[in-house]
């Protein structure tokens, strides 16, 4: 009888842990309904742009490189799910009378066609005085809700410089519009996922009341089957 409860425990233990690892990335059902909508758009945006649509399809391997650390600007091809009134600004800012264009159109380049992503993930980073910076903006904090890890092919052509200047006068949603289809909450300027004013810049995940405490709780419900299993076995 021993041996069964042990071979029972094992699989709970297997089952337990694994869900603990995946709490952070999207599931099998926001993947799809993520990747169905980002699409959608990049097939609009490649039309309206003039290159070839290259679907983007998601790795869950990407996930694993969403750290905590930095603040937002220093993200190397990372965009996010959900911006705050302040980021919004800016982007309208860039988009309606500047040269950068839509600074998140990097969802819609043909040559990147890999994606994972972390709904906990957050940055924040306040706005330095800086020429490209409208004035009513310095010293207001953007913040950011949920990361995604994006990759190139080489295998695909890179756009050209044509279609790269054609790419910022396209009509590219906010980043909002793929954290309202995976549920993650619209935030007030300057506050923090748990509501409260946040402060100083830098990225990160959830405490004990969010994935990590999923995790930690994941972590504490694994030792505990692990002490049942030495109890069968032993006594």
């Amino acid at each position: 009888m021993k041996p069964y409860l042990a071979i029972l425990l094992i699989v709970f233990i297997s089952i337990n842990a694994h869900g603990s690892r995946v709490k952070r990335g999207l599931s099998a059902d926001e993947q799809k309904k993520f990747l169905e909508e980002l699409n959608k758009d990049r097939k609009k945006i490649a039309d309206e742009v003039g290159f070839k649509f290259v679907p983007m399809k998601y790795n869950a391997s990407h996930e694993n490189e969403i750290v905590s650390g930095k603040e937002c600007s220093k993200y190397r091809q990372q965009l996010p799910l959900r911006i705050n009134d302040v980021a919004e600004e800016i982007r309208r800012h860039f988009i309606n009378g500047g040269t950068e264009g839509d600074i998140y159109d990097y969802f819609f380049w043909s040559n990147v066609d890999k994606i994972g992503c972390s709904k906990e993930a957050k940055c924040t980073e306040v706005l330095e005085k800086h020429n490209e910076t409208p004035l009513e903006l310095q010293g207001k904090t953007i913040e950011y809700y949920g990361l995604c890890a994006l990759r190139s092919n080489e295998a695909i052509v890179e756009i050209s410089e044509a279609q790269f200047r054609k790419l910022k006068k396209a009509k590219t949603p906010s980043p909002n519009k793929y954290g309202d289809i995976l549920g993650i909450p619209r935030r007030n300027q300057g506050s923090g996922m748990d509501g409260t004013a946040t402060q100083g810049s830098g990225v990160e995940m959830p405490g004990k009341d969010g994935a990590d405490g999923e995790q930690e709780s994941g972590a504490g419900s694994v030792f505990s089957l692990t002490i049942s299993l030495f109890l069968v076995l032993y006594i």
